[in-house]
């Protein structure tokens, strides 16, 4: 269940971070740690197994809506993550978005 209307940038970033992992096949405990240590573990997954294959098209575009949400939540004032690892993460998503098309 996403976070209530009023919560923390932190609370909806970890929020979308965990949804598009899960999509992925990803258990949300296993990002753990501080917010840079989060989006690290989602880079390195994706940069360790690849971008993902959908057999669904509705599943790839739910994925990609995520991905362009957090994307843009990124952008928003409250983001506290080191200059490298947003780049990083904004560079993956970026990627994901790329080649899955949308």
């Amino acid at each position: 269940m996403p976070p209530v209307q009023g919560a923390s940038w932190e609370d909806w970033y970890r929020w979308f971070l965990c949804e598009v992992y899960k999509k992925i096949g990803g258990d949300c405990k296993d990002l753990i740690g501080d917010d840079a240590s989060r989006a690290s573990i989602f880079v390195d997954y994706i940069d360790e197994h690849g971008v993902p294959v959908f057999t669904d098209p509705k599943a790839q575009a739910e994925f990609v809506t995520l991905l362009k949400q957090l994307q843009a939540h990124l952008l928003l004032p409250g983001n506290d993550l080191p200059f490298a690892i947003n780049e990083s993460l904004n560079d993956t998503i970026g990627k994901l978005i790329d080649e899955l098309g949308e």
